[in-house]
């Protein structure tokens, strides 16, 4: 029974597809490609989640999406997809990037950049589910040593709640 058990695990997360980590050394070529810029110039890759903050939003928008965050010598790259087919999001130069800073909420951890008046949040996952607190971490270490100033945000932004869709049914 515990074999029947296990085979079927397994077999689960095989056709769900579990993402595998993502390396600079593995995936940085197809990402440099993407984004245009040599591989030598990637500093760091993982997947993300990301979305704005406007002004006064207590929430991030869903201008955002599921993807990449791919840091360069000079840039914080966002990318909607997954790779090879990503494409970007959004290229900020860290010059523009008003302050970063990481905000932990238990045991969740959101990389926040203060890009003018707006706030850009990015979870930073493992594989695409799990949230990796020493990759979200070295993010903002790698913004601090090129220059981005470290910022105190306010809070941890959740996402924008889904308002539910109540269809009327007659009896």
């Amino acid at each position: 029974m515990r074999y029947l058990l296990l085979s079927a695990l397994v077999g689960v997360l095989a056709l769900c597809g579990c993402a595998t980590p993502l390396t600079v050394e593995k995936s940085g070529g197809s990402a440099a490609a993407i984004v245009g810029v040599p591989s030598s110039q990637i500093k760091f890759i993982d997947y993300c989640g990301f979305g704005d903050v406007p002004p006064g939003a207590n929430h991030t928008e869903s201008n955002g999406g599921q993807g990449l965050i791919v840091l360069t010598d000079d840039s914080l790259v966002l990318l909607a997809g997954d790779l090879p087919n990503a494409s970007v999001r959004q290229r900020i130069k860290y010059k523009d990037i008003g302050g970063v800073d990481v905000r932990h909420f238990g045991r969740a951890r959101q990389l926040q950049i203060l890009k003018g008046n707006v706030i850009v949040v990015m979870e930073i996952t493992k594989n695409k589910a799990l949230i990796d607190q020493e990759g979200s971490d070295r993010a903002a270490q790698i913004l601090r040593q090129h220059g981005v100033p470290q910022w105190q945000s306010k809070k941890y932004y959740l996402p924008k709640p889904k308002i539910p869709i109540i269809i009327p049914i007659p009896i």
